[in-house]
Formats: structure tokens, C-alpha cells, sequence
């Protein structure tokens, strides 16, 4: 697996390095780049990162991908997948967080630590979510069955190994 994942980096590392230039550009101008803007951006090279592994595709400098006439990046049947897989575990987070919140004014460091909490809390069962759910990302950004059904069939059949 790491052979796999070094080789995509360093055949590929020119998607990467524009990716991570654009984000410190814009933080460099002065524009906040922590809240959606960069979801979308992960979210862009999680699917190219993706399609990279599975398809052994290479990007280089232009980041195209050389598909077949006619055909297209699946990228919102990606996109929206990961964002309801993200939606999720900020809604758990958010909820684990006010439900460890004392109920006066907390202050800084309880605000803080409510929230590493939080993340130690939902991060294990976000994990077994994404161990029966998690395959139909790669799914959607290869453009193969893309189902939840078919994703919690194999997480089902794979979550041990996993």
C-alpha cells in the first residue's frame, strides 16, 4: 500500500503542489480558507486521489485526466458523497461537544478540551461508519456501483480485514 501511495505522489505531485499553492495563496491574500472553500478542495483531491490509485492515472502539471471521449469526472457524484460523510461527523462532533459543555459560560480551555473530547469520543464510531459505508467513495470517483446498499454490502463483507 505505501509503494502505491509513494508512486501516486511522485507521479502525480504536480496536482498536489498547485492545490497546496492555490490554498496558500489565498490565505496569503488574506482570505479565510478554513471553512468550506477547503472542504471542497480536499473534497477534489480525495477524488482525484482516488482515481488515482485505483485507475493508475496520471495527471501531471494540467490536472486532466485522460478519460475517454464523452465521458466525464464523476465529481459530483463524489462531491456530495463526501460532504454527507462530513456533514455526519461535524453533526456528531457538534453534538458530543455541547453535550460535554458545562451549562454556564465555559471559558476558553473548556470550550477546547470539550472539543478534543468530542473527537476522541465520535472518532471510533465514525470509524466503523466509514468501514461499512466508506467504499462507495472510491466507487463514485472510478464510476462503478456507487450504491449505499452495494457499499454496506462490502463493508459488511470486508469490515474485519478492514
Amino acid at each position: 500500500m505505501y509503494a502505491v501511495a509513494t508512486r501516486t505522489f511522485l507521479t502525480n505531485y504536480p496536482l498536489f503542489l498547485i492545490a497546496a499553492l492555490a490554498l496558500a495563496a489565498v490565505g496569503a491574500f488574506g482570505f479565510d480558507v478554513s471553512g468550506g472553500a477547503s472542504v471542497v478542495v480536499y473534497g477534489l483531491i480525495a477524488l482525484y486521489s482516488h482515481r488515482m490509485v485505483i485507475l493508475n492515472e496520471s495527471y501531471g502539471w494540467n490536472g486532466k485526466p485522460n478519460l475517454p471521449p464523452g465521458e466525464r469526472m464523476p465529481a459530483w457524484a463524489f462531491l456530495w458523497r463526501y460532504g454527507l460523510f462530513f456533514l455526519t461527523l461535524i453533526m456528531l462532533v457538534v453534538a458530543v461537544f455541547f453535550k460535554l459543555l458545562p451549562n454556564s459560560t465555559p471559558d476558553e480551555l473548556k470550550r477546547i478540551a470539550a472539543l478534543y473530547f468530542s473527537m476522541l469520543i465520535v472518532s471510533p464510531f465514525y470509524a466503523v461508519f466509514l468501514t461499512l459505508l466508506g467504499t462507495t467513495l472510491p466507487a463514485a470517483a472510478v464510476g462503478g456501483d456507487k450504491s449505499f446498499r452495494r457499499a454496506l454490502y462490502r463493508g459488511r463483507k470486508r469490515f474485519f480485514a478492514t
